[in-house]
């Protein structure tokens, strides 16, 4: 288009020996100009002080309006001119024009009055009808390129906008797992807890029999008449074993119950805290309770050794704060 355009001027200027050759482009509701050939072009292709004119306003935008050319014979006479760089005496004015519309305005001054006649406002007229075609062709692919260019952003911006969902989605359908793992586990912890605790309970029962067994043990051998036989039995040595033995298997197994408890207890506590809690905390006893959650995975691997200090407590997230120190370990 612009090519075109300034081809245009430049052979009216040249071939017809005009001073003055301006085209305006129709953009809207006014006429701009894109091409000059004259005093409004110093350099190659520059416009100086480019000008915009509403359409319906002076003797360019009247033209515009109407679709009719017209010669002006004496600019000072006629109360439409609008001044531009170039001071003109007189002006011929012609609408291009396509599918009955008008797309462009070329517009030609001279220095003295009466210079323009009928035939040169047919032969300009000639011209413009054959260039008005090619304009239009112009301007459509100028649109349609800036279009184009227009679409590729807004694709561009669509997959942008595409990844960050699909990125929300994914950490939404991970943040459901996790609260159904969470659910999960919180209803699993809740189960076994009940028959820990009871198991717990009957352990103790147990050791209290057994010192009670231990405590008849003694008073039978103490008793007046009692067989030797069941003497020999009582303190025989694998009768005593097997009573040792029941002591320290109930004492590691109540060790092992409430071990289990523990962690129980601290993954339903870890399943429940909400992540925007922020409380006051003990970072030692989040580690402890890191580590318990972790024991059965470290037990085989490595030895874990801590050396902690008193530290004051601390305002944060308890269950962000476990989750770092898990991934961490």
């Amino acid at each position: 288009l612009e090519d075109l355009l300034w081809a245009i001027v430049d052979n009216i200027g040249n071939i017809l020996g005009y001073d003055d050759c301006v085209i305006y482009l129709v953009q809207r509701d006014v006429l701009v100009q894109v091409a000059a050939f004259g005093i409004k072009n110093p350099c190659d292709r520059q416009l100086l002080e480019q000008i915009e004119i509403p359409i319906g306003q002076g003797i360019v935008g009247s033209v515009a309006q109407t679709g009719k050319a017209e010669i002006i014979k004496d600019i000072t006479k006629d109360s439409r001119y609008i001044h531009d760089q170039y001071l003109g005496q007189s002006e011929l004015t012609i609408p291009v024009i396509f599918e009955g519309q008008v797309i462009a305005i070329i517009d030609s001054e001279s220095e003295t009055k009466g210079h323009y006649n009928q035939k040169d406002l047919a032969f300009l007229q000639i011209i413009a009808n054959i260039a008005a075609p090619r304009i239009a062709s112009a301007i459509y692919f100028r649109d349609l390129r800036q279009a184009q260019s227009e679409l590729l952003n807004v694709n561009r911006a669509l997959k942008h906008k595409m990844v960050e969902l699909k990125e929300n989605q994914d950490s939404l359908i991970q943040a459901e797992k996790m609260a159904s793992v969470g659910l999960l586990a919180s209803g699993i912890a809740h189960e076994i807890n009940n028959p820990l605790s009871f198991s717990i309970s009957n352990l103790s029962t147990l050791k209290q029999y057994l010192s009670e067994i231990k405590d008849t043990n003694t008073a039978l051998l103490h008793c007046d008449g009692l067989p030797q036989g069941a003497k020999d039995i009582i303190t025989g040595d694998h009768y005593q074993y097997i009573l040792n033995d029941v002591a320290d298997l109930t004492t590691e197994t109540e060790q092992g119950l409430n071990r289990a408890k523990q962690i129980v207890s601290e993954l339903t506590g870890y399943v429940r805290k909400d992540d925007g809690e922020i409380t006051l905390l003990d970072v030692n006893q989040v580690l402890h309770s890191s580590l318990s959650l972790l024991n059965g995975e470290l037990t085989q691997k490595v030895k874990v050794s801590l050396d902690l200090e008193l530290v004051p407590k601390v305002l944060g997230s308890e269950r962000k704060l476990t989750q770092v120190f898990m991934n961490i370990i």
